[in-house]
């Protein structure tokens, strides 16, 4: 793709100098710091920003083994939370309804 471009007489005096002293065309140059520029001014992808908050990633080796173990026997252990949790609600004492007064 050709693109024109309109220089002041000194900077693109100061182009064509650099590109004589390196030995390289106009071109090259003004691809180069092109490039350059576009580095360093590109904005990060939505990703790249928000990696950190999408999905789930194991700190080590030990969760992402929790992870997958999760993953395949999720219903197994969603069972053994429930049966910890009816335990624990079977354990509490259930209080004796109360006589009423209007019984006798």
């Amino acid at each position: 793709m050709a693109i024109t471009l309109n220089l002041d007489v000194q900077f693109e005096r100061a182009v064509r100098q650099l590109a004589l002293s390196r030995g390289e065309t106009t071109s090259h140059v003004v691809r180069e710091a092109l490039a350059e520029y576009l580095a360093k001014t590109a904005r990060p992808s939505a990703y790249a920003l928000g990696k950190d908050w999408f999905g789930c990633e194991p700190d080590g080796l030990e969760q992402s083994k929790d992870l997958a173990l999760l993953a395949s026997q999720r219903k197994q252990v969603i069972r053994e939370i429930w049966a910890e949790r009816d335990a624990r609600r079977q354990a509490i004492p259930v209080p004796a309804p109360r006589a009423s007064a209007a019984k006798a």
